[in-house]
């Protein structure tokens, strides 16, 4: 089974950039365990744990490996841990309870994170706030454009207004 194949529901990106399709897996300390159904009962590979960047949808994988994404060191750029103090583990639990981006964070209760993901209220309530931050920085930023393009279509308008003057 290759990441070509249609019935992939996962790829797995190992470190070397290799990808290898599956329809489920099964991650055990030593690695990865690759299934062909989704009831894990036919295996037909392993992948282990060094070797393993990452499982995801495949879509998504695809995306990353063909470079529709810019990725860091690791092969995968998470907004979730360019916030302070939020590493990968907790990135991942974030996730997994539907926690994607900065803005769904950014809206999120701290309690709620806290029995979501096992961190203490301090942490949520610090994410939380960092990604409020983040979030209204990006806004700002935003805004920012807005104003530079409006101004630039003001002189062009100007400019346009100056030349139908002269003739």
């Amino acid at each position: 089974m290759s990441d070509d194949d249609s019935e992939s529901r996962l790829t797995v990106v190992c470190r070397d950039g290799t990808t290898i399709g599956c329809t489920n897996f099964k991650a055990i300390e030593s690695g990865v365990l690759l299934t062909e159904d989704l009831k894990k009962n036919r295996v037909f590979g392993f992948v282990s744990a060094d070797e393993v960047r990452f499982v995801l949808p495949t879509e998504r994988a695809r995306d990353l490996t063909e470079g529709e994404q810019t990725a860091d060191a690791d092969g995968f750029d998470d907004p979730l841990m360019q916030l302070p103090g939020l590493g990968s583990t907790y990135a991942k639990r974030l996730r997994s309870a539907g926690y994607a981006s900065v803005e769904d964070l950014a809206g999120a209760d701290p309690e709620t994170l806290v029995e979501e993901t096992g961190a203490n209220d301090e942490q949520a309530a610090e994410w939380v706030e960092q990604a409020r931050l983040k979030s209204d920085d990006t806004a700002s930023e935003e805004a920012d454009e807005d104003v530079d393009e409006e101004v630039e279509t003001e002189e062009a308008d100007d400019e346009d207004d100056e030349d139908e003057d002269e003739e």
